[in-house]
């Protein structure tokens, strides 16, 4: 009754507002002269974080410390200063997307950042197969040319791949729903359901992990492999179910790589991953073509090292690289690549073993509060926190 009496009221202070507006003769009745009920005015938004996010803002922010002192050994202070602006900017980045989840506008940063990675990789597909044309040492099996998106290098478009598809893939398993099987009276039975946004969710994550496929990037390929076996051991809530299923897909993957059951390219690419995790002096090796590529790489890890050795805390400076390189290059590698081909050991030269350890800080602080989260998580917002 109270209830009823409440709405009852409310009614009626709407029509009598409405009635003083359009009738003045009873504006000026002693029932017009009530005094209105007082509404409270919203309190106003706090600017700070939530204090939720903390755990992962402030080792971002030691990061960017750490990089801003590493400029005190910079050469190219300038080069340096626009390389911490787009650290930065991750943080602004950061804060916005907390901001946005906190007021209930999460869905559109997501639907963006699906709909850019889906426009990169029907450029990438299209480079891969259908314009038939393309640089010539993208060629690959012949007559195929390696995606590389609007990045120029297949590379970092397979990284971005790799950061898109697990996006698209863990809202497309949030999305399914259990739901219970028709006359099942007794037995308390369920079946999954999946509604058209797991669908289409699941469409964008195969044709973005499409793109990250001929992109020919080893490095992405592995990226790609890492991310879905996080995904695979941490998406059932029985931790022991995950790591089942986890060891049953590599020896799966294994199995199907052993008998020759894997197309021949992805498996000839595949052949040579493990020279690329091994480190020995190059100086001296002969450089053939076959063995160009690796070469090159382990000579600018090298140099990477050796400007590590010559300022081991913090480091050369930001996006300094090449400006050092010239002193610790190898006789037969002349030109920078302007990093060192091994993200980590390039954060070792240019920032030093303090920058180093702010940013393991840093996705040991990301990894934490994710899976602190999953346990809590369920649906949609469990599959984008995979």
């Amino acid at each position: 009754v109270s209830r009823f009496t409440f709405h009852v009221s409310r009614f009626t202070f709407h029509v009598s507002r409405f009635r003083a507006w359009g009738c003045p003769d009873y504006a000026r009745s002693p029932l017009s002269q009530r005094p209105l009920p007082a509404v409270s005015a919203p309190a106003p938004r706090s600017l700070l974080p939530p204090p939720s996010t903390l755990p992962v803002l402030l080792p971002l922010l030691a990061f960017l410390l750490a990089g801003l002192l590493s400029l005190t050994q910079a050469r190219d202070l300038g080069g340096g200063l626009r390389e911490w602006v787009k650290w930065l900017e991750v943080l602004l980045v950061a804060l916005f997307v907390a901001e946005e989840g906190r007021a209930g506008r999460g869905r559109w940063v997501v639907a963006v950042v699906l709909l850019a990675g889906v426009a990169q990789a029907g450029v990438g597909l299209w480079q891969f197969g259908l314009r038939g044309s393309g640089p010539e040492h993208f060629v690959i099996l012949g007559r195929f040319y390696r995606a590389y998106g609007t990045f120029e290098q297949p590379n970092p478009f397979g990284g971005y791949m790799g950061l898109v598809w697990p996006v698209a893939a863990g809202l497309a398993a949030g999305l399914w729903r259990r739901v219970p099987r028709v006359g099942d009276a007794t037995i308390q039975r369920f079946t999954f359901h999946a509604p058209r946004s797991s669908l289409l969710a699941a469409l964008l994550a195969a044709i973005t992990l499409s793109a990250l496929v001929v992109s020919f990037s080893r490095g992405a390929w592995l990226g790609a492999a890492a991310a879905a076996g996080a995904m695979i051991l941490f998406w059932p809530r029985n931790r022991w179910l995950g790591a089942g299923l986890l060891i049953g897909g590599g020896l799966a993957f294994g199995l199907l790589y052993a008998g020759g059951l894997l197309p021949g390219a992805i498996a000839e690419r595949l052949r040579d991953v493990g020279d690329f995790v091994q480190v020995y002096d190059v100086r001296g090796v002969d450089i053939t073509p076959e063995n160009f590529a690796l070469v090159e790489r382990i000579a600018h890890w090298q140099a990477a090292l050796d400007m590590a050795r010559l300022h081991p805390l913090l480091g050369v400076g930001l996006d300094n690289y090449a400006a050092v390189y010239p002193q610790v290059r190898l006789l037969n590698w002349v030109f920078p690549l302007g990093h060192a081909h091994n993200f980590y050991l390039n954060l070792l030269a240019e920032t030093g073993a303090v920058g180093l350890a702010a940013y393991l800080i840093l996705w040991g602080s990301v990894f934490a509060f994710t899976i602190h989260a999953l346990g809590r998580a369920s649906g949609a917002r469990r599959g984008l926190l995979l």
